[in-house]
C-alpha cells in the first residue's frame, strides 16, 4: 500500500474510534425525562423535609413557650411568697400620751399689797398699803366684794386663783375728768378703786355706827 492509502486508513480508524467513544458516553447519560423525574423527586423530597421540619417547629415551639411561661409564673409566685415571709411586720402605732391640762397660773398674794401701779407716771399722794390678809381673815370680806366680772357681778374665788389687776378693765390711770358721769366714771382707775374701797368703808361705818373704817384721804394715803 502506498503512503496515501495508509493515511486514509489511519484517519478512518481514528474517526471510527471517536464515534464509538461518543456512542458509549451518550449511552451512559440518563434520558431527559429520567433526569427530570430525578430532579422532581429531589425537589419533592426537599419540600417534604421542609414541611416536616416546620411541623416539628410548630409543635415544639408552643410546648417550649408554655413550659417557659409556666416556669416564669412559678418563679414569680415563689418570689411573692418569699417577699411576704420576709416582709417586716409594721411597727405598732405608739399611743399618743394623754393630754393633761395645765392648771392656770396661781396668783401669789402678799399679806400687805402696796397699791403702787406702774401705769401712773407719778403718784401725788402716799402709797396705800392694803391689808389683804386682814380683810379676808379678820374682817371676813368675801373675794367678790372687790373682784367682779365685766358686769359687776361678784366672782367666786379662793386663795391663789388667777385674777386680773384692776387696771386691766379700769384702764385710765387717773381720776375722772370734768363732765364725765355715769358708768364712764369707772373707766378711770383711781375712781374705780375709791368707789370700791371708800364706798365699802362708809357702808360699814353707817351699819355699825362707827368710824373705824377709814374714809378720808389721810387715813389711807400716808404722808410722803
Amino acid at each position: 500500500m502506498d503512503k496515501k492509502s495508509v493515511s486514509i486508513m489511519t484517519a478512518l480508524c481514528i474517526f471510527i474510534f471517536v464515534l464509538f467513544g461518543i456512542i458509549v458516553i451518550d449511552s451512559q447519560k440518563p434520558a431527559d425525562d429520567q433526569y427530570a423525574d430525578i430532579k422532581a423527586d429531589i425537589q419533592q423530597s426537599a419540600s417534604q423535609k421542609a414541611c416536616d421540619e416546620a411541623k416539628d417547629h410548630e409543635t415544639v415551639k408552643p410546648e417550649k413557650h408554655v413550659e417557659k411561661a409556666a416556669a416564669k409564673s412559678e418563679a414569680k409566685q415563689e418570689k411573692q411568697v418569699a417577699h411576704k415571709k420576709e416582709a417586716p411586720k409594721p411597727a405598732p402605732e405608739k399611743a399618743e400620751p394623754a393630754k393633761t391640762e395645765l392648771p392656770a397660773a396661781k396668783t401669789e398674794v402678799a399679806d400687805v399689797i402696796m397699791m403702787e401701779n406702774p401705769a401712773y407716771a407719778k403718784h401725788k399722794k402716799g402709797i396705800v398699803q392694803f391689808t389683804h390678809k386682814a380683810h379676808i381673815d379678820d374682817y371676813q370680806i368675801a373675794c367678790g366684794e372687790c373682784h367682779h366680772d365685766s358686769n359687776g357681778k361678784p366672782l367666786t374665788l379662793k386663795m391663789g386663783d388667777p385674777v386680773q389687776n384692776c387696771i386691766a378693765c379700769h384702764a385710765k390711770p387717773s381720776r375722772k375728768k370734768r363732765g364725765v358721769k355715769g358708768k364712764a366714771v369707772l373707766e378711770f382707775h383711781a375712781e374705780a378703786l375709791h368707789n370700791n374701797c371708800i364706798g365699802c368703808h362708809k357702808a360699814y361705818n353707817k351699819e355699825n355706827g362707827t368710824k373705824a373704817a377709814p374714809a378720808g384721804c389721810s387715813k389711807c394715803h400716808p404722808k410722803k
